[in-house]
């Protein structure tokens, strides 16, 4: 299996002038973010972290928490300061959220397309983004996977906290954004992180592992490399053909928040299906209003997003494919359960 790294294919090239100017701006701009971080302990509110299996639904989920004006999210610019977010916020703030453009100064850059992505990559400056990068200024890794202890206690949990502190004291939102880095390590960031609530979708397995069988395809030009988050049993995997590789990734992802879930306290935790929420966004806006107010969170005037979503769960391979996949997942079920 290729290295997860190794995205040849031209519609994923790596951006080595954005990634330059960003290492620049990140060793002006750090220094500046540390000093500000002092004047931070925690969140006012809760910080949202939503989870769940990769091509499972989680850019959709937070995408419409965004589209909400409710929340503060990570979006493609704040990402782009992501060494020095609370700059970036003001940046964004002063660009998006101050009424001033009385000649159409910035119109051009208020196009947003909310539910548009392509593999989780969403479209336009104020599109949201993992922000992975913010997460790897205070982490001993930067690939999504599961932390053992001793690269746990190399987490700087309370720069977590203050960096999100900087962000929220801007947007004066609470702020929401997946939570990619700790998938496998919800409830050390749970505990970590006591002002926090976590958000999780399912996605059926056969549709999750058929979406992150074209994933591959497309980002890699074949299906060999890893594409996603890798569990604490990568090593099982990593040498299994790409049935297995895929239903394994998605039976232990599952495991691992089934597990979490169930030690979450009930205040803290939301759990969606993917295919009722699309039917019915209103029911899962319903639920979260109600953690959210709990902890003394306005959700101001009535639901106003969109009353459903297209349902992508559609089979698009063979027949063949499809026992395979289930083949394996069942192999998983059966002897990991």
């Amino acid at each position: 299996m290729k290295d997860s790294e190794q995205h040849l294919n031209q519609p994923f090239p790596k951006n080595t002038d954005l990634d330059k100017i960003i290492v620049s701006l990140s060793g002006y701009l750090r220094p500046l973010q540390t000093e500000l971080e002092k004047n931070y302990l925690d969140t006012r509110w809760p910080v949202g972290f939503i989870v769940g299996n990769t091509r499972g639904g989680t850019t959709l989920l937070t995408q419409w928490l965004a589209s909400l004006k409710i929340f503060g999210y990570p979006s493609n610019l704040l990402t782009r300061f992501a060494y020095s977010p609370h700059i970036g916020a003001l940046i964004q703030k002063m660009l998006f959220q101050i009424n001033d453009d009385f000649h159409n100064k910035t119109k051009d850059l208020n196009q947003i397309e909310r539910y548009n992505s392509d593999l989780g990559k969403s479209v336009g400056l104020l599109g949201v983004n993992e922000f992975q990068h913010f997460f790897r200024n205070y982490m001993p890794v930067s690939q999504a996977g599961f932390l053992d202890d001793t690269l746990l206690k190399k987490v700087n949990f309370l720069g977590i906290k203050k960096g999100l502190a900087s962000i929220e004291d801007v947007l004066n939102k609470p702020f929401i954004m997946k939570a990619a880095m700790f998938k496998y390590n919800v409830i050390e960031l749970a505990n970590e992180l006591r002002n926090s609530i976590y958000i999780r979708i399912i996605r059926e397995p056969i549709y999750t592992m058929q979406s992150i069988y074209f994933a591959r395809l497309r980002f890699f030009g074949n299906h060999e490399g890893w594409f996603g988050s890798q569990p604490k049993e990568y090593f099982i995997l990593k040498n299994m053909n790409i049935y297995y590789q895929i239903a394994g990734q998605v039976f232990f992802t599952e495991k691992s928040l089934n597990e979490a879930f169930e030690i979450l306290d009930e205040n803290r935790k939301v759990v969606v299906q993917y295919e009722n929420f699309c039917l019915n966004p209103i029911t899962t806006y319903d639920q979260i209003k109600k953690l959210y107010t709990e902890k003394g969170v306005d959700f101001y005037g009535n639901y106003s997003g969109p009353i459903e979503f297209e349902n992508r769960n559609i089979i698009k391979i063979e027949s063949n494919h499809i026992d395979s996949f289930l083949e394996a997942y069942n192999y998983f079920a059966n002897n990991y359960s």
